[in-house]
């Protein structure tokens, strides 16, 4: 049970998948302090994901052939702002946020009997629906307003996460989480190198993709983003990354995983044993 509660449950789910599994472990098979150790492991495997993120594409970056990487320092991938953020843009954006955040709970509570997923996966199907419904039908995001608020809850959500950080428990199972941890780091950054680069194309978008890659698979696709940032304020732009990596770090992963790990928690497979 630590293995699932301490490994790919929170470092590859991260803090609202850790968080959705320990109520189930909570009431299904009365596990003390499961809501401590979920947060305590997907903490510190975000810092670790945000640790290892960076040396690792910075090596594969120098792998690559002269000429095949941007020379000139980018705007951290975000792309130009051709128009200046307003108050009615920037009110817009934010009021299309927490309808998805308020949609989403709401999905979230009417289904709640039916799978365990995250809150946080429905508020973003919702926000999906109105980034492109509303396009379709004339209503249309301010870009750049939409990047500071998305800035603006990155540069909170991290600190916070820090915050939750229970040291006390840390200590208690120091040993279990380190192992866990340390097995999944080795692996992540192999797995990083040897199939994760080669296999998205063997150039300098393919190596900020695995610094992303280094970050969700170890935390959260929050700290995916702020390695893309880093590496791309050194090193030039990649646009197109900033798109695929938070729809498939924080979209597909967990709809993949979701039928990964119910099929893992299904009776008779481990928790049954």
């Amino acid at each position: 049970m630590l293995g699932l509660v301490a490994g790919s449950i929170t470092l590859v789910g991260g803090h609202g998948t850790g968080a959705a599994y320990a109520e189930r472990f909570a009431e299904e098979h009365d596990i003390l302090g499961v809501m401590s150790l979920t947060m305590t492991s997907a903490t510190i495997g975000l810092v670790i994901g945000g640790i290892i993120g960076g040396p690792v594409a910075e090596g594969l970056i120098r792998r690559i052939p002269r000429g095949a990487a941007p020379s000139t320092v980018g705007d951290g991938g975000g792309g130009p702002v051709t128009t200046p953020i307003t108050a009615p843009s920037f009110v817009l954006s934010l009021a299309a946020a927490l309808v998805a955040v308020i949609a989403g709970q709401a999905l979230a509570s009417a289904l709640k009997g039916v799978a365990t997923v995250p809150e946080f996966l429905w508020c973003l199907l919702v926000g999906l629906v109105i980034r492109n419904g509303g396009a379709a039908v004339g209503l249309r995001l301010h870009d750049a307003a939409s990047e500071l608020i998305g800035a603006v809850c990155l540069s909170l959500f991290l600190p916070w996460t820090i915050m939750t950080l229970d040291l006390g428990e840390a200590l208690r199972l120091a040993g279990p989480i380190l192992i866990i941890l340390a097995a999944q780091t080795v692996l992540v950054a192999a797995w990083a190198n040897w199939v994760t680069f080669p296999l998205v194309g063997h150039d300098y978008e393919s190596a900020i993709i695995t610094g992303a890659f280094c970050g969700f698979a170890m935390g959260a696709t929050a700290t995916a983003i702020a390695n893309m940032q880093a590496l791309t304020r050194r090193h030039g732009p990649s646009p197109q990354i900033f798109v695929i990596v938070p729809i498939v770090g924080t979209f597909f992963i967990d709809l993949i995983y979701l039928a990964v790990l119910t099929f893992h928690l299904c009776p008779g497979f481990i928790i049954g044993r």
